[in-house]
């Protein structure tokens, strides 16, 4: 049988976990999938825009009106799509096979794509949420781009909330069953 840490040439003390990004993860996580960040500017944006064609319209500057329409129009759609599109995209990337990723913390989270060989390295810092479920931990990055952590698969569960609150104290958390 393999050791990952011979895998990783790690040392014992490092947390180390293996992950999967497959189907029945991503369902699971499709309303987390859009930076809430993201989703606010736009519901901001079209908000502000149909605003201005009331104002527009009430003063009877319809060229304007009919601008800030087309704009509010543009952003309302592209809010709506925004999930729709975000779900896509991670179902496409898995089309085929699902993905498999070694994962091991320190300073930065090393990751290792199994399936494509693909590697990268993420400050630990760069965490800005926490979504606990009951099976596993989804770290999400500044960037939205998110790691999945199994319970099941971390050797001591407490030592790995212990160093994600020293990595990244500004990380926002989210506890969901």
């Amino acid at each position: 049988m393999i050791n990952i840490c011979d895998i990783l040439n790690i040392g014992d003390d490092m947390i180390q976990t293996i992950s999967t990004v497959d189907k029945k993860f991503l369902s699971e996580i499709e309303d987390f999938m859009v930076n809430p960040r993201i989703k606010k500017r736009l519901q901001t944006g079209w908000l502000l825009c149909l605003a201005g064609t009331i104002v527009t319209a009430y003063i009877r500057n319809f060229f304007l009106a009919i601008i800030f329409f087309a704009a509010t129009v543009t952003l309302f759609i592209n809010f709506i799509n925004l999930k729709k599109n975000a779900k896509n995209a991670a179902y496409k990337a898995i089309e085929k096979e699902d993905y498999s990723y070694i994962i091991k913390f320190d300073e930065d989270i090393h990751i290792r794509n199994v399936t494509t060989g693909q590697e990268s390295n993420i400050p630990a810092y760069e965490i800005a949420y926490l979504l606990e479920k009951e099976e596993y931990f989804v770290l999400f990055t500044r960037k939205w781009q998110y790691i999945p952590v199994y319970k099941d698969k971390l050797a001591d569960i407490e030592e790995f909330k212990k160093y994600l609150k020293e990595q990244a104290p500004c990380m926002k958390i989210k506890q969901e069953k």
